[in-house]
């Protein structure tokens, strides 16, 4: 066991020390807690070299050097970000960015939350469990070990165990069953009794249902949408404070040819579309005119880097208003925002975004065109149409 302050038998160094790494790199506030420094120049030919470990201003105690690429310690009490800093009779190692260590509040509990609340049935969902204050504040520190259980049955995780990064989130991939309507509660729980459920899961048949004045026309599954003609892209969205979030790349089906895919015909001048999340997600519905979806007015882009509008005019390639199902970098779709998301894409990667952010619609599952037209003839040429009615708008079939 080290001593409180080490004591070594010196022997003359021509290297100043340097840390590579520390690990976990975070912590309570209180201190007491064990961490590894990596690095070099910490032992010569068998002898202990280091004359003391400071986390910022405060020594570290129990320091033991383990071997010339490694020590560990007890970490003092302290507040913010610190540099690790050791110090030999060559003198004390840089400052770099691996040496960082934070000190956090201590971890209550895990948030656990989904990649969808709807999963189509049969199909995989990230599942992400963040270490979480009890005010419910963000907890980072890498090493935890989460074991994942789930209150539903025919599901299957990727992994029995995950363990948490730098950042204190732990993820697995849980596939559900192929039974509509089965529903999951998905927990995290770690060896230190810090645990946490997930808001139900339950499995769907359709993720997208397309209406016209209210009238259902058209289910789609996720698989459906990603068979009709993809458009891939950039996207991303600025906040009404200025914060960029994007572009990413990303993949979906554009409105106007899915409108035209479930109704049989393009949309009609006149015609609006509501794009909606529905239960069970949060209720919330903006309607887009057909200027804004086909011509793109209303919608203002920016440059990402330096945050000014650019000309719709000015970009080389087409934009374009998607239903994204796809965003591998996770960045535009985060966690536990559906699997759709209304964004406007850049074919040509350009690094533009739209805005304000509310036309940037997520947890989207509901599409309905609306007619405000009256017209006395009944619909044609789709199923799902309503009985004929003299009063009702009617969609002109072209």
């Amino acid at each position: 066991m080290g001593l409180a302050v080490p004591v070594c038998a010196f022997a003359a160094v021509k290297h100043k020390p340097v840390v590579t790494a520390v690990r976990p790199t975070a912590g309570p506030r209180s201190g007491g807690n064990s961490v590894t420094i990596a690095g070099r120049n910490f032992r010569r030919s068998g002898k202990c070299l280091v004359k003391k470990v400071m986390f910022g201003s405060r020594r570290a105690t129990h320091v033991h050097v383990k071997r010339a690429t490694s020590i560990t310690v007890t970490v003092p009490a302290g507040t913010g970000t610190v540099n690790v800093r050791v110090t030999t009779l060559a003198g004390t190692s840089a400052r770099v960015s691996a040496d960082k260590y934070t000190y956090v509040a201590p971890a209550a509990k895990y948030i656990v939350t989904s990649s969808s609340y709807a999963p189509v049935a049969g199909t995989a969902v990230t599942i992400s469990a963040q270490l979480a204050s009890a005010s419910n504040s963000p907890v980072h520190g890498s090493g935890a070990e989460v074991t994942w259980s789930t209150t539903g049955s025919g599901g299957s995780f990727s992994s029995a165990t995950s363990t948490t990064n730098a950042g204190g989130i732990a993820r697995v991939t849980f596939t559900t069953s192929a039974s509509v309507g089965t529903s999951y509660a998905v927990t995290a729980l770690d060896g230190s009794s810090l645990t946490g459920t997930s808001p139900t899961i339950t499995t769907a048949d359709k993720a997208l249902e397309v209406e016209y004045n209210d009238t259902p026309v058209r289910a789609y599954s996720l698989a459906e949408l990603e068979a009709i003609t993809p458009f891939a892209g950039n996207a991303g969205f600025r906040k009404i404070t200025g914060t960029i979030i994007g572009p990413e790349a990303v993949t979906g089906v554009k409105v106007t040819r899915l409108v035209a895919d479930a109704l049989g015909t393009p949309l009609a001048d006149a015609e609006s579309v509501d794009v909606a999340s529905v239960p069970p997600f949060s209720p919330y519905s903006m309607n887009f005119s057909y200027d804004r979806l086909v011509n793109l007015a209303g919608f203002t882009m920016y440059d990402a880097t330096t945050k000014n509008p650019v000309a719709n005019s000015s970009l080389t390639g087409p934009l374009a208003a998607v239903l994204v199902y796809s965003d591998p970098g996770g960045l535009v779709m985060p966690l536990a925002s559906g699997p759709l998301r209304l964004m406007v894409a850049d074919a040509t990667s350009e690094n533009v975004v739209m805005s304000p952010s509310s036309d940037s619609v997520y947890q989207v599952n509901q599409l309905n065109v609306i007619d405000p037209r009256p017209v006395a003839h009944s619909r044609g040429g789709r199923s799902g149409s309503a009985p004929e009615s003299s009063s009702e708008p009617v969609r002109r079939l072209r």
